[in-house]
């Protein structure tokens, strides 16, 4: 992903990328599942088994045909010494229609938003946030949801 918005994208600027061109396998949906979440929640949403503990960190996760076909998680750390640091942007600063507890993107409609954005305190150091399209691609905790 860093290759591609590395190449097509420019800084503090909006980048729409097509996730299915520069994912190498085949899958039907992917998801974007904030921290927090047990495995039973998980499968829930995904409608497909998911073996490792996650509740700790932010996760991708493809799906194809009611299987898990990768699985990715995200440990944002911005001390770290990695000078390319993916972000998986849940909107916190952005609450009032309330908070997003996952991205679902249909390979049917595979558009997802890359904003790269450097670090003026560190020099060397560019974050990629990775975002939703648009709203049809949120589900949002409604007060019923999950009590975190």
């Amino acid at each position: 992903m860093f290759d591609y918005a590395d190449k097509h994208c420019q800084q503090n600027t909006d980048c729409l990328v097509n996730i299915s061109k520069i994912t190498p396998f085949k899958w039907d949906t992917l998801y974007v599942i904030d921290s927090g979440w047990n495995l039973d929640e998980i499968k829930s949403v995904i409608g497909a088994e998911l073996k490792e503990r996650t509740d700790i960190f932010s996760k991708i996760i493809f799906v194809k045909d009611g299987q898990v076909v990768y699985f990715e998680e995200y440990h944002y750390y911005p001390d770290s010494g990695d000078e390319k640091i993916l972000v998986l942007d849940f909107d916190y600063e952005n609450q009032e229609k309330g908070l997003i507890a996952y991205y679902r993107v249909p390979r049917e409609a595979p558009k997802i938003v890359i904003k790269m954005k450097g670090d003026p305190s560190v020099e060397d150091k560019i974050y990629y946030l990775f975002s939703s399209v648009n709203e049809q691609q949120v589900q949002r905790n409604p007060a019923s949801f999950r009590k975190r």
